[in-house]
Formats: C-alpha cells, sequence, structure tokens
C-alpha cells in the first residue's frame, strides 16, 4: 500500500523481529534510529492484554516501548485499541495504555452499512476496545480489503487495520504545516 502518493520524502521504515527476545539495547537503537531519522509518525498496529505481560520476555518488550515512546516526543505512535471489546480503563491494554502525550489510540468504526448523509450514525466495532480516557479516535475497522503475504486478498477486521488510516492523516497534517 502506498502511505502518501507523490510524496518523496515520505520513507516507510519496518522495525522486525519486535517480540519477547528483543533486548533493551534494541530499543535503545531503535530510539537512536528515530530520533536520528527524524521519525515523526510511527504505527504500532499491536496490542496486547495484561495476561501476556506476565511472561519475562513479554514484560521486557512492554517496557522497553514505552521508554521507546517516552524517548521520542517528536514522534506521533498510533496504536491500536486491541480487539477484545474491552473498556481499557479497566482492564489495560498494551501499547493503547500508555500515558504518553505523543500516543494516539485508534479504536474499530463499523462502516458496513456507510450512509455518506448520516456519518454521526456509524457505531464502534462490538469488537473494538473502548474508553473515555485512552481511546483518541475511531477508524474504518470492519470488512476492510486486504491483501496477505501471498498476495490473495481478504475482507479483514481489526483495530490494527484501523490504524494505517489514523497514522496516514497523521502525516498528511504534519505535511501541511511543513511545507
Amino acid at each position: 500500500s502506498v502511505l502518501v502518493e507523490g510524496r518523496e520524502s515520505i520513507g516507510l521504515v519496518f522495525f522486525g523481529g519486535i517480540g519477547p527476545s528483543i533486548t533493551m539495547m534494541d530499543f535503545a537503537k531503535i530510539t537512536d534510529f528515530i530520533n536520528a531519522n527524524h521519525i515523526r509518525v510511527a504505527n504500532l498496529s499491536i496490542s496486547f492484554p495484561p495476561s501476556v505481560m506476565l511472561n519475562d520476555g513479554w514484560t521486557r518488550l512492554w517496557i522497553g516501548l514505552d521508554q521507546v515512546i517516552a524517548s521520542t516526543p517528536q514522534t506521533l505512535w498510533v496504536a491500536a485499541a486491541g480487539n477484545d471489546g474491552w473498556n481499557i480503563d479497566n482492564v489495560p491494554v498494551f501499547p493503547a495504555s500508555y500515558t504518553h502525550a505523543n500516543l494516539l489510540v485508534i479504536g474499530a468504526l463499523d462502516t458496513n452499512e456507510l450512509n455518506e448523509n448520516d456519518f454521526w450514525h456509524y457505531r464502534r466495532a462490538a469488537f473494538s476496545n473502548f474508553s473515555r480516557k485512552k481511546v483518541d479516535l475511531l477508524a474504518p475497522g470492519v470488512n476492510l480489503a486486504a491483501a496477505d503475504i501471498g498476495g490473495r486478498h481478504s475482507r479483514v477486521d481489526g483495530t490494527s487495520f484501523a490504524v494505517p488510516f489514523a497514522a496516514r492523516e497523521g502525516v498528511l497534517t504534519l505535511l501541511e504545516h511543513t511545507e
């Protein structure tokens, strides 16, 4: 997919291998890379419940990611709210439950019954986590067209699929105010 067409100054960077075996040194390298390359918007299409954090490797992952976000205040981090239908004010999920000013948390909007004349009646997707304090925006996240690694097309649901809509708007807003 194309994040922003016709913008040579836009680059996409993928940090692969982020999982329970990541080290704090890896997080330091990621932070250095983000700061050195002036990365302004980052997509965090991930979400895990607190039960996952009980594993030592995953705990290290979430502590490290928290430190990266805190150490890169010039970067807008756009994160998935999660797909459990939970109020994350009561049951935290990460990274959506971090409290950084540069973190934008995205839930899924059900646009299946698209009605351009009645936008205000769209609903939060039933599976989307929600919060009065932590979820900032809803973006389309139901029955979206996607391609898998093999190039086959399918329909998908999820807050991870809603995040790119918001990340793209973040990039466009930054470009509009910096050109």
